[in-house]
């Protein structure tokens, strides 16, 4: 996927790079994230906690606790294979793909925020306060159905709604974009096009750490990890350098056929 960030304002943000997911929540302290760490010269996977520190040492590594390593052998997939393969599941939990066809026939259309009209620059700007894509980063903003019903129900929005409205048929597969699909009836979708799929927002329920953690062991296995991540929650607070946080790290090793090991190098 050509974008690099994705975040729910206030309620998720998740950062991808070729050998790392980061990701955040409302859910865990603002100074602390997850890390999804793919270095292509191990040959583990490794979640862990890492906080972000303010110190005029910049050379100093940020405090770290690991809480899984998994072999990626289990995956039988390249480094490029799993990071796609993770962020596709971190972002099913907010995203729904969606059968563009059938909005068709409904005579659904699309408005972009991307729709760069200078007389209608104040309308436009309230439709990019709900979603906004800046170069690789799609930014959602909070409270989407109570905008999207605000904004659609002025009189100046419908005006605006005749002239700007884009038949589906008409929209370009090639490009990353978001905003909202909209009928006659007034019915509205808040959505996020990437390329040809299209994807319906869905962040209305509460989101969980337990549900962040799913997609990486599964349901099964995500009670022992909110386990390890409530042990070091409570820990790396406290931790101000890499070098602090190393004893505190004893991260479940999981290997092919042969699980749950205390040393990965056995």
């Amino acid at each position: 996927m050509e974008f690099n960030h994705f975040s729910i304002e206030d309620f998720f943000w998740i950062q991808i790079k070729p050998h790392l997911i980061s990701f955040g929540s409302r859910k865990i302290p603002k100074d602390v994230h997850f890390t999804l760490s793919f270095n292509k010269n191990s040959g583990y996977i490794n979640l862990h906690l890492t906080r972000n520190i303010q110190s005029r040492k910049l050379l100093i590594e940020k405090p770290k606790i690991e809480i899984v390593r998994v072999e990626k052998d289990i995956f039988s997939k390249n480094n490029d294979e799993l990071v796609n393969q993770f962020l596709i599941m971190f972002l099913n939990i907010f995203l729904t793909k969606i059968d563009i066809n059938k909005f068709k026939k409904l005579n659904y259309g699309f408005l972009s925020n991307k729709k760069n009209d200078l007389k209608e620059e104040k309308l436009l700007n309230k439709v990019k306060e709900i979603s906004e894509i800046r170069k690789k980063k799609i930014k959602v903003k909070g409270n989407i159905k109570e905008r999207i019903e605000d904004l659609v129900e002025s009189m100046e929005m419908q005006n605006f709604l005749e002239e700007n409205l884009i038949p589906l048929d008409l929209v370009r597969e090639d490009t990353i974009n978001s905003g909202m699909l909209i009928n006659e009836e007034g019915n509205i979708i808040s959505v996020i096009k990437i390329y040809e799929t299209w994807f319906e927002l869905n962040i209305e329920s509460d989101i969980s750490v337990k549900d962040l953690l799913k997609p990486i062991l599964g349901e099964l296995n995500a009670d022992y990890l909110i386990n390890c991540y409530e042990r070091a929650i409570s820990i790396i607070g406290d931790l101000n350098s890499y070098e602090e946080s190393v004893k505190w790290s004893k991260p479940l090793v999981i290997k092919l056929k042969e699980e749950y090991k205390n040393d990965p190098t056995n």
